[in-house]
């Protein structure tokens, strides 16, 4: 908005400065003919060095003020759907058996039928860009049922044998997906095997911490030595 607002500014110097070309140039021509010459008073000679400083404006191109078109333009429509609450865009709807009717239905079947294969290509290569996104929706489905899928593996006994029945929309990835589950479950099950004891330990200090400890074994005594004789 800042840049289109200093666009505006000078292309209004420039034609401002323009007019006052033209009025000083008629001023020498009206004197050179003896005419009373009509020249720029004071104060508007005092706005025009103060619009348009000590150096000449620059030129503005076709493109510039094209721009500055479009830009208030784009500025005109913004504050029209800011404003106005009812503000919504309609499709055209042409006459059936209007030219512009014609023309759009050839040209809209001849475009779609020479690039619907290439849009189908580039959709489906979107969608499977896509997939490497954390929050994309059929990575989240499919991480959720694979997950679900080595949970029933570890619950199930000789999972290994008979491994479960693989979750639907995986079954193109059944032969590599039971292969990783049940490598996970070997490995799962090693790993209790090695530190069940380490566990266990950590397991008991935390929950007996506070009890009692158990009373200490004693040794049974022989009863041929409980009354000792004295030899005296």
């Amino acid at each position: 908005m800042r840049e289109t607002a200093n666009k505006l500014k000078i292309l209004y110097n420039a034609v401002y400065y323009s007019l006052h070309r033209t009025a000083q140039t008629g001023c020498n021509q009206n004197r050179q003919r003896g005419g009373r010459p009509r020249c720029t008073t004071e104060q508007e000679d005092k706005y025009i060095s103060s619009s348009t400083g000590t150096s000449p404006p620059k030129t503005i191109t076709l493109d510039d003020v094209m721009s500055s078109a479009r830009d208030l333009s784009n500025l005109t429509l913004a504050h029209e759907i800011i404003v106005n609450r009812d503000f919504h865009v309609e499709q055209p709807h042409l006459p059936q058996n209007s030219l512009e009717k014609q023309v759009k239905d050839i040209v809209h079947k001849v475009f779609w039928d020479s690039l619907e294969s290439e849009y189908e290509h580039v959709t489906l290569k979107g969608q499977i860009t896509s997939i490497t996104q954390e929050n994309n929706p059929i990575r989240s489905l499919v991480e959720g049922r694979v997950q679900q899928y080595c949970r029933v593996l570890l619950a199930t006994p000789n999972s290994h044998v008979n491994p479960p029945p693989t979750p639907g929309g995986l079954a193109l990835i059944q032969p590599g997906l039971t292969s990783l589950a049940v490598t996970f479950v070997s490995l799962v099950n090693f790993n209790k095997q090695v530190y069940s004891p380490f566990y266990m330990m950590i397991l008991k200090t935390l929950l007996f911490s506070n009890a009692a400890p158990p009373p200490a074994a004693t040794t049974p005594q022989d009863p041929t030595i409980q009354n000792p004789v004295n030899s005296n």
